[in-house]
């Protein structure tokens, strides 16, 4: 399905006048390889990690102490040496720090990110990872007995790379903990949203474990879990005493799930379009990252948002391309200023923050609406 060519929903404007990056938005089934992926940005649009400065240590997961629990119990001593793989700021690192890990390792190539992993305790290789970068770590540090790679593989051009290098890394008996959105909720439930165009693949169950199997690993066990809105995939992972034998093909719902992409797409998309342009402006959104600007692109809804609210003041007074510009406020500005006539609830699992905004501005006559007006959509179901 080709959505044409949208703004990048990183890219935040610092006025009104900024021309966005823009490239062509574009999401199709691959049944041979498994995957439902992007097409790749190229040249200049290409996504560059090592100037990354977003911090993920305020998304942590209600589950994310049950994955220390679960190294633990498939036989990762807290001796081992745990590498996490795109460790960001480290704070996961910190967790199991907390857990009783004591040899821990971030690889991160964001160079700020880094120095924040760093100065938090953790020894830290800022680079990308790959099978060569693994050699090296191996020699240096020693073998892991747990690679953990949480929110990476869908970002990258080359997934296969990271397990090759996983491999060349782990001991013998080492884990491999994968953590991505889980496409199912993509297919299924059109989790528009989850489509961020730095998510260069898009992997459900039966995906990962078919690539795992092609690049000689040993599933163990799967599950999937509630986050913010969605849901995310969790595969531990091991390499096998024995050749693996490859998976059975994706399933007849998956493959029809795919086929009627477009058209349930199109009927959603409608659907919202149609609610904004019946409600009254001015129209405040709440949330300003890439959830909800993704939300706003690939529905058509943007024209409609005249402002976004967000508590990152690293966004603040910025604006966002929706795909026009759109001014960033602060919740305490949109409380303090003129109430919008409609505010949604697109903080997608921020459900304090919803409800603060709503006790706040309901009384005020407010309408208090939801993204997707038409649908249950993405409930808590642990």
């Amino acid at each position: 399905m080709d959505f044409g060519r949208l703004p990048m929903s990183g890219s935040y404007l610092i006025s009104p006048s900024q021309l966005p990056p823009v490239w062509r938005h574009r999401l199709w089934y691959c049944q041979a390889c498994g995957l439902v992926h992007r097409e790749l940005p190229v040249g200049d649009e290409a996504f560059e990690y090592t100037s990354q400065i977003r911090s993920t240590a305020g998304q942590m997961p209600d589950y994310a102490p049950e994955l220390a629990e679960s190294l633990v119990r498939l036989g990762v001593g807290g001796d081992k040496l745990i590498v996490d793989i795109g460790g960001n700021d480290g704070a996961f690192l910190t967790l199991l720090e907390q857990a009783g890990f004591s040899q821990r390792l971030n690889v991160e190539p964001g160079r700020a990110l880094a120095e924040i992993s760093q100065r938090a305790g953790h020894p830290t290789e800022c680079c990308y990872f790959g099978p060569e970068t693994a050699r090296r770590m191996l020699q240096k540090h020693g073998p892991a007995g747990a690679v953990v790679c949480r929110h990476v593989m869908e970002h990258l051009e080359h997934p296969e790379d990271l397990l090759a290098g996983a491999k060349e890394l782990l001991s013998p008996d080492g884990l491999l903990l994968l953590e991505t959105p889980d496409a199912e909720e993509t297919l299924q439930n059109l989790v528009v949203h989850e489509l961020w165009d730095q998510h260069l693949f898009h992997f459900a169950d039966i995906h990962l474990r078919a690539m795992l199997a092609a690049h000689g690993w040993q599933t163990l066990e799967t599950d999937s879990r509630y986050h913010r809105g969605g849901r995310n995939l969790l595969v531990w992972a091991r390499k096998p005493s024995q050749e693996v034998r490859p998976l059975a093909e994706v399933t007849g719902s998956q493959v029809e799930a795919c086929r009627t992409f477009r058209s349930r797409w199109q009927t959603l998309s409608a659907d919202v379009r149609r609610a904004f342009q019946g409600w009254k402006p001015p129209i405040a959104l709440l949330g300003a990252s890439h959830p909800q600007i993704n939300f706003c692109l690939f529905t058509g809804a943007g024209p409609w948002v005249d402002l976004l609210v967000d508590d990152d003041q690293a966004k603040c007074g910025l604006w966002a391309p929706l795909p026009n510009p759109t001014p960033i406020v602060s919740t305490a500005q949109l409380l303090d200023g003129p109430p919008p006539a409609t505010i949604v609830f697109s903080a997608f699992g921020c459900d304090s923050w919803i409800q603060r905004v709503r006790q706040e501005l309901e009384p005020k006559g407010v309408a208090c609406r939801e993204p997707y007006p038409f649908q249950d959509h993405v409930r808590p179901n642990n």
